[in-house]
């Protein structure tokens, strides 16, 4: 992804697709008067703005930083008087709504026991929209803590404020951080797919829809060797809207076979796994299976995952003295055969080399 800073068109072209970005002038710029977004009471008059890998924000000067190294970093460290640890990034990803996200995230800060003052705001920014959790924590051994995790997503980038403050300040503190999401902007070119999308490497290509993103590295290089792999991709959907949408996945793999044969893989997979079993992991099965008209040699199980239950399937075939792996991720409810049948289809456009 290229999260330079935006040159005026396209800035432009970003104003367009619903989110806001701006040409920012250095990573620290003095703003003299108060912003007319401020609703906070500060005893500072001044304000800085900050620049991240993928979004721009400004902040009270009652707000001391960490030093700051680099023009673009991922993350900055803050405290203040009432605010004695806070930390704002903008560079991971998040490829769901926000409102899903948002209402995930409330709904298990209420299960927590020990939570209180629990609220949750989706709130409209420049474009995009945040999602807003604070709560108090009785069960902290410094007394009662107030927390604040607020989450605003655009273009599939993430950017993310967490903070957390003596209970007692809650009051001061949440208008503050109010204050600095909403000053938030969008400065990445980068944009999610909107029309059909096309990729190929030495081993397959494959041409599909802009519904689905891909990530072709989201194993770094020492995963891949350390796993003896050539490539890892991923693919989930842009924009998730709920459970099914955000659980479902395939992931590509591709290795050499001279270690090993599908069949070997596969049966070293199905034994590791089943030698798991607990509340977590259950029914295994091992089977055989067709990909792209390959024999395809298939472990699949179930897995806990917080309040759900995923059904996963790792289907092995050897091609060319390679082994690929397909992973396939969906959720066990009754959209199962139908996101199932997404990912297969996914699957069957792939065209091996």
């Amino acid at each position: 992804m290229n999260k330079q800073k935006i040159a005026a068109a396209s800035a432009a072209m970003i104003l367009l697709s619903g989110c806001s970005a701006v040409n920012s002038s250095s990573s620290e710029t003095n703003v003299p008067e108060i912003p007319t977004w401020a609703s906070a009471e500060y005893s500072s008059d001044s304000f800085t703005d900050y620049d991240l890998k993928n979004f721009s924000f400004t902040i009270n000067d009652d707000f001391i930083p960490d030093t700051i190294t680099e023009d673009n970093p991922n993350k900055i460290y803050f405290k203040s008087d009432l605010i004695p640890y806070m930390d704002i990034s903008g560079y991971t990803t998040l490829y769901c709504d926000v409102s899903y996200y948002g209402e995930k995230l409330y709904e298990d800060t209420l299960k927590r026991e020990g939570n209180s003052d629990v609220s949750y705001e989706l709130i409209d920014l420049d474009g995009f929209q945040a999602a807003a959790v604070n709560y108090i924590d009785e069960n902290e051994e410094k007394g009662p803590t107030g927390y604040s995790n607020y989450t605003a997503v655009c273009e599939g980038a993430e950017f993310e404020i967490f903070a957390y403050y003596p209970a007692e300040n809650a009051e001061k503190a949440v208008p503050m951080i109010n204050d600095i999401i909403r000053s938030a902007v969008y400065t990445s070119d980068y944009k999610l797919p909107t029309e059909e999308q096309h990729f190929e490497n030495d081993i397959y290509s494959l041409d599909f829809g802009p519904e689905w993103f891909l990530n072709v590295g989201y194993k770094s290089e020492s995963k891949l060797e350390d796993d003896g792999l050539e490539f890892s991709h991923m693919f989930n959907f842009a924009k998730a809207a709920n459970d099914a949408e955000a659980s479902c996945l395939l992931v590509v793999e591709v290795g050499s076979a001279a270690g090993s044969s599908a069949a070997q893989k596969a049966d070293s997979a199905y034994e590791i796994l089943s030698s798991k079993e607990t509340s977590m992991f259950s029914d295994f099965e091992r089977s055989q299976s067709e990909i792209l008209g390959q024999n395809a040699e298939t472990v699949s199980y179930k897995m806990k995952s917080g309040d759900d239950q995923l059904i996963i399937k790792d289907c092995y075939i050897e091609y060319n003295g390679n082994v690929l792996r397909f992973k396939i991720h969906c959720l066990d409810d009754e959209s199962y055969d139908d996101f199932n049948g997404k990912v297969n289809d996914l699957i069957e456009s792939i065209e091996l080399k």
